[in-house]
């Protein structure tokens, strides 16, 4: 029996393949804006199996194809225009990223009025432009409770902009989120939706005229005034601020900038809960994924034993993909992911390093859904700490 495809799905993949085969700028323009049309339509009645369904047909068929409609949903999903009051509106969801690592559970959930405040106030100040209208969400999430399909965030993202626009308090169900996940090292993220009236400046350094402000500078003083009232959201925390900006490509950049502390924060708590030295523990790199290499995976031993104690993903992103083949710790690129990792194991003190040369399928156990990971064997195994380690993360009081 065929298995029934959308009709809408249909439309966007046959849109999409001529999106990529255009050749100049009216042509693009043609092709763009009958998905745009056809993707509001979509996102709009919360028809994400539509929009999945196609991604899905053109990346076995076509992914550049898939590579241009998937850019286009998230810019759908993120970013609109709206009428409030008789006026257009531009509005835009941004996310506000923090790196977080500690050696206790790291806060998410519901943030005090008052630190709420606070931090809009920096944002308006130091990120956003002038005479922009702002809504923050009251809460500071993980990655486990963001918004993520195409559909939620478009959800999402209206409802905040229409908060935006009425100077109305956001309302979230803190309690429903999904619980964290327990980490040691892991972004939290603010969300906000900016609005200004079309064709106006919605960031900082957009502006001219004796205001401009480059990135840098925005993300200095964000990262300078916001810590105080982000030390109060995240006691026992060490943290790190990144710009905030449109909520995809902020997200992006946290997972990719995360993973150094994910691995650093590893090695500091094999040492403490094994009493041990990072000369004393073994890395093992295998390269995983269904059709090419899409993350590696690091497992840790102690020297001569076999089995894996913990272990870390570290996933590829954009042009640091391996694609088709591996890379190897002998490849000289400086943007080979696995000189980026094995030059950060070295900086913990970890010296033994073994690659696996060959591609292992994604795995995860059965019973808790956590990655599998290559033993120095090859064998691919659950990573288990020995039943007298203190495992447990506390809270911080």
């Amino acid at each position: 029996m065929t298995k029934y495809f959308p009709v809408d799905a249909k439309k966007l993949v046959s849109l999409s393949g001529a999106l990529f085969a255009s050749n100049c700028h009216i042509e693009d323009r043609f092709w763009k804006s009958r998905i745009e049309t056809l993707l509001s339509k979509v996102l709009r009645n919360g028809d994400q199996s539509v929009l999945d369904a196609a991604l899905q047909q053109l990346q076995k068929i076509h992914p550049g194809a898939c590579s241009v409609l998937a850019e286009l949903a998230e810019a759908q999903s993120e970013s609109f225009t709206f009428e409030h009051g008789g006026s257009a509106w531009d509005a835009v969801l941004i996310a506000a990223p923090i790196l977080v690592w500690t050696r206790y559970s790291i806060p998410s959930g519901a943030l005090k009025p008052d630190l709420v405040d606070a931090l809009l106030s920096q944002l308006r100040t130091y990120v956003l432009a002038q005479n922009t209208r702002v809504a923050i969400a009251p809460c500071l999430y993980s990655i486990d409770q963001l918004p993520h399909d195409h559909a939620n965030v478009y959800r999402f993202a209206q409802q905040l902009g229409q908060a935006a626009c009425t100077d109305t308090p956001v309302r979230i169900a803190a309690d429903d989120l999904p619980q964290a996940a327990p980490a040691l090292a892991d972004p939290r993220f603010l969300l906000a939706v900016v609005t200004a009236p079309p064709g106006a400046a919605l960031f900082r350094w957009q502006e001219g005229h004796g205001t401009h402000a480059d990135r840098g500078a925005c993300l200095a003083h964000w990262a300078e005034q916001g810590r105080t009232p982000l030390a109060l959201a995240l006691p026992g925390c060490e943290f790190e601020c990144l710009l905030p900006d449109a909520y995809y490509c902020a997200c992006r950049n946290a997972d990719i900038r995360i993973r150094t502390e994910v691995l650093r924060t590893a090695v500091r708590y094999l040492q403490d809960t094994l009493a041990a030295d990072a000369g004393d523990l073994r890395a093992v790199i295998g390269g995983f994924g269904e059709r090419y290499v899409d993350e590696y995976r690091i497992g840790f031993t102690r020297r001569g034993v076999n089995k894996v104690l913990h272990g870390i993903v570290w996933p590829l992103y954009g042009e640091e993909s391996a694609g088709s083949g591996l890379a190897h710790i002998e490849d000289e690129s400086e943007q080979c992911p696995i000189i980026k990792i094995v030059e950060l194991l070295k900086e913990t003190g970890v010296t033994e390093i073994r690659q696996h040369p060959n591609r292992f399928e994604l795995e995860y156990c059965d019973d808790c859904g956590a990655p599998l990971y290559a033993d120095p064997l090859g064998e691919i195994v659950h990573a288990e700490m020995p039943e007298d380690a203190e495992t447990a993360q506390q809270q911080f009081h």
